[in-house]
């Protein structure tokens, strides 16, 4: 069983990390070739796994992440446009 205060510290993590996330998408619209956006992203999406991990223990029951890693690395370490309209 998890632990109450590791999840209400990750509950806490988590709202900061996604609003850092919804910054960066937003500015990632007027800056679509910025890829230091794009990898603040993918920190943030990495460290959202991590604290969970720490907070009950296995991870198992988040496979989008890996996904959502492998798209945000290709998209920093490529020549591709996050947004439809980028170069």
């Amino acid at each position: 069983m998890a632990d109450l205060s590791l999840l209400q510290n990750f509950i806490v993590d988590t709202v900061g990390n996604l609003e850092t996330m919804e910054n960066n998408l937003v500015k990632l619209e007027t800056e679509p070739d910025n890829r230091d956006l794009i990898n603040n992203m993918l920190t943030s999406i990495q460290t959202i796994r991590a604290n969970l991990g720490y907070a009950i223990g296995d991870l198992s029951p988040v496979p989008l992440e890996k996904k959502s890693r492998m798209i945000c690395t290709n998209l920093v370490y490529s020549n591709l446009s996050p947004l439809p309209w980028g170069n």
